[in-house]
């Protein structure tokens, strides 16, 4: 008997809880089709009325006859944290708190424990989810830049100190002079290394290599020493003759 009561008391509570959330919520499934990313909604009057007619939201009523209305928002998205245009049924919000766009119920909601007001602006404890954009405190926190806006060349220019430009260019070129210079000293090197191990191997007299090579002639190369004999007795002469 008391397992009754409890399955009574639970079914009601939650049966009260879907006509709650179900009083919140005015879904359209238009309003998907609608919904765009905005940098920031309007300031003030005249730019939500420029926005409401660029936006056109009652040239697409007809093919949101299902809907109970079909009006211009800018509210928050899902996750709170970017601005969206969207057509959608208005309603009445109601708390102190901010409005978003569910697109999961496919509609305008309040958001729980979201104030809409701050020391600097008041907001009414109800008021119409079209002038949801009124109150600026609901879009403190937004990410303003759209995700294909990429800061300008110009703009990337105008961040970097002209003093630090002033100090990396001579480091930079400094570095650059001393890699080539280690590079042709390694080379320079390796090369007469690899011309005096080739004079050993072809018995070619070092101190005629060495001689020329300080005296900045062209030392000669492997085909040069290969052309040398090898047999060291064949550079003496014939004293026979």
């Amino acid at each position: 008997m008391m397992r009754g009561y409890v399955v009574l008391f639970l079914s009601i509570h939650l049966f009260e809880q879907i006509q709650i959330l179900d009083a919140f919520i005015l879904s359209c499934n238009e309003s998907l089709q609608t919904v765009r990313r905005v940098t920031m909604c309007p300031s003030n009057i005249s730019a939500y009325e420029e926005a409401v007619q660029k936006k056109n939201c009652s040239s697409l009523a007809p093919d949101a006859q299902t809907c109970q209305s079909f009006q211009y928002h800018c509210v928050l998205n899902d996750d709170l944290n970017y601005a969206i245009e969207v057509c959608a049924p208005s309603m009445y919000i109601v708390g102190y708190v901010c409005t978003k766009f569910s697109t999961i119920h496919k509609s305008i909601m309040r958001i729980d424990g979201f104030a809409c007001n701050d020391s600097f602006t008041e907001c009414p404890f109800g008021y119409n989810s079209t002038e949801s954009f009124k109150y600026l405190p609901c879009y403190a926190n937004v990410n303003k830049l759209l995700p294909t806006e990429l800061p300008s060349r110009r703009e990337i220019s105008e961040t970097v100190e002209p003093w630090l430009i002033v100090i990396v260019i001579p480091i930079m070129l400094g570095i650059g002079c001393l890699i080539f210079c280690l590079y042709t000293f390694v080379y320079k090197r390796r090369t007469f290394r690899r011309r005096r191990q080739g004079m050993a191997q072809h018995n070619f007299p070092l101190e005629v290599f060495e001689s020329e090579n300080r005296e900045g002639h062209l030392l000669p190369d492997r085909g040069v020493i290969s052309s040398f004999p090898s047999d060291q007795s064949q550079m003496q002469p014939n004293e026979s003759e």
